[in-house]
């Protein structure tokens, strides 16, 4: 499995905040589990209060400047 987690650019535990910068695993962690038999396939940390509202912060000012940006521009990159 963790040949398979490498490939997909993930590892054993990952991040479950994602916003404009890089977040730590800090929060409680999610295990995720094989039905099969069981065996751990990995982890998400969850996100804390403060890393949500860091995310949500961060959007509020993405939405600002976007925006800015006239309508046909945005078509194009949408």
């Amino acid at each position: 499995m963790h040949a398979l987690l490498s490939k997909l650019g993930l590892s054993e535990t990952n991040v479950g905040t994602q916003g404009a910068q890089e977040f730590k695993a800090e929060g409680e962690q999610l295990v995720s589990t094989s039905p099969i038999d069981n065996s751990v396939l990995g982890n998400v940390a969850c996100t804390t209060e403060a890393q949500y509202e860091q995310v949500i912060t961060q959007l509020k000012d993405t939405f600002t400047e976007w925006r800015k940006v006239p309508a046909p521009q945005r078509g194009e990159i949408v």
